[in-house]
């Protein structure tokens, strides 16, 4: 059977959930109705001319039968195939789809595998969740779901300790404006501080703004918070770069761009990825609107999948460009830090434009010859590689 996407959503049809459509119809899990009848047709004459209505209709399905897998018995799927009871196991353990939960394991399990997590007792039950769920039917039927409890929790912690590790590696890693670098002469006959670097190898949080050189204007304050309503306003989108994997995500050339600095909060970090993050704005649910919490305030997400493994790891893994999404400003109220750039960056020459700008945010100027340079195109790869994406 072959797989098959929505492009737009990155919602797969994999073989693992397609045999737990047909097993829930079999076993009467879900009962057989006119979508179900039009679902399984397609499903025979093959996945691949599925268009966008089937496909939303297929991923209503499968939510509705992981909520049922749920409620039935694990004994229940004893004669179930292999697929249907790693589905089983996963939403009972993790209350999570397969696909998401062994996302998540291959990306510890690799940390954990390099010495990257420390040895926790924890930790290691994760590793053998990560082999079972390799193993063949016999031994998944046999476990004891009793023995794998709270491991969603451990996942969890996992992930928040690999994030924080990587990025404390990436911030100690960062260039610091050094006395030694200012170009004395330079800077008096501009008027504002600058730093230059040559090509040395110097490690940066970059980013590459919309505010084109050419056209630009005087609005607001660039690096203020507007407000949750807009997602873009609240997060900033960097590319961690050194003069050996130097792309980012536009030129720099032709828009104004900043670096930020090693005093960026752990907390502001939304995620890390060798690709786009693809950063979304997540809507609260409907009884946290009912709620009133924080007035229906939703999250700032990405359904990427993140590297963490380190800095080295990181550049070395870049294929177009990478991105460390950081909110600008944490939701909470006891957190108010606003994260705000340390320097304009400038490659081999510095313009009016850089200058004005600089001088409008009280910013030094960082100068570099080294080549930096912007992604040339999309590839397949970069956007709809089906390994890489968690569901929402």
């Amino acid at each position: 059977m072959k797989y098959d996407y929505d492009e737009r959503r990155s919602n797969l049809i994999t073989r693992q959930e397609i045999a737990c459509f047909l097993f829930a119809l079999k076993n009467k899990i879900i009962p057989e109705d006119e979508t179900t009848e039009i679902l399984k047709q397609k499903l025979i004459e093959g996945p691949t001319g599925f268009d966008k209505n089937s496909l939303s209709a297929f991923a209503s399905k499968k939510k509705e039968i992981l909520k049922k897998f749920k409620e039935i018995p694990f004994s229940s799927f004893k004669n179930a195939p292999i697929e249907v009871l790693r589905e089983v196991f996963c939403v009972k353990v993790f209350q999570d789809s397969y696909k998401n939960v062994m996302t998540n394991l291959k990306t510890f399990n690799e940390a954990f595998q390099k010495g990257f997590l420390n040895e926790k007792d924890n930790f290691k039950r994760l590793g053998e969740v990560f082999n079972l769920l390799n193993s063949n039917k016999e031994i998944i039927n046999s476990v004891n779901l009793e023995r794998y409890s709270g491991l969603k929790e451990v996942l969890y912690d996992a992930f928040k300790e690999m994030q924080e590790q990587t990025f404390s590696d990436i911030k100690k890693s960062l260039y610091t404006l050094e006395e030694a670098d200012i170009d004395q002469k330079l800077s008096e006959n501009l008027g504002v501080t600058v730093y230059k670097i040559g090509k040395q190898p110097k490690k940066m949080l970059m980013h590459v703004s919309w505010i084109e050189k050419k056209n630009m204007q005087s609005e607001g304050d660039y690096f203020e918070p507007k407000g949750k309503k807009n997602v873009l306003s609240e997060y900033i989108a960097l590319s961690y770069v050194d003069n050996g994997h130097l792309k980012t995500y536009r030129n720099l050339d032709d828009y104004i761009t900043v670096i930020y600095g090693r005093d960026i909060p752990q907390d502001h970090l939304v995620a890390i990825s060798d690709k786009d993050a693809f950063v979304s704005y997540e809507w609260p649910s409907e009884d946290v609107k009912e709620k009133g919490e924080e007035k229906g305030l939703g999250t700032t997400v990405s359904n990427q999948k993140q590297l963490f493994l380190g800095a080295k790891e990181l550049l070395e893994r870049t294929q177009v460009f990478n991105e460390i999404s950081i909110l600008r400003q944490d939701a909470a109220s006891q957190n108010p830090i606003t994260t705000r750039p340390i320097a304009v960056f400038c490659r081999r020459e510095i313009s009016d434009a850089d200058v004005s700008f600089a001088k409008k945010y009280g910013l030094p100027i960082v100068l570099s010859n080294a080549n930096y340079s912007y992604k040339s195109q999309w590839t397949d790869k970069t956007r709809f590689d089906n390994t890489d994406y968690l569901e929402m």
